[in-house]
């Protein structure tokens, strides 16, 4: 399922239906318009370790990163977005498992255009 909206804002959910005696991870995305990061928060409501890798699909050179999830618990990463003028653009994946999260970070300062196009 896809969600977009304004600014490059896409929200993409793929994956399997869910077995409980596995991993079952969820990732959500938020802001930090102080700091001008973002923050990926990772969980697994499942029975089984997820294993997760976090690609950048533009605006940075460096990753991918491993994420490991054990069963009942929260993982967080954190990623500056001063260099790409605020814009991001990842995504996650695991066993039967994607979300992509792309847009930039709103903190009511004056714009730039995607530097990406």
């Amino acid at each position: 399922m896809w969600v977009a909206g304004p600014n490059g804002f896409v929200r993409e959910f793929r994956g399997a239906s869910v077995n409980a005696s596995h991993a079952i991870p969820e990732v959500q995305l938020e802001y930090d318009s102080a700091d001008l990061t973002i923050e990926l928060i990772a969980t697994n409501e499942g029975r089984g370790d997820a294993a997760l890798v976090v690609r950048a699909n533009a605006y940075r050179a460096d990753g991918p990163w491993r994420l490991h999830v054990p069963h009942g618990a929260q993982v967080t990463r954190q990623w500056s977005v001063v260099a790409s003028q605020h814009w991001y653009d990842f995504t996650v994946t695991g066993a039967d498992f994607e979300r992509r999260f792309a847009g930039r970070l709103e903190n009511g300062a004056p714009s730039f255009s995607d530097p990406a196009i």
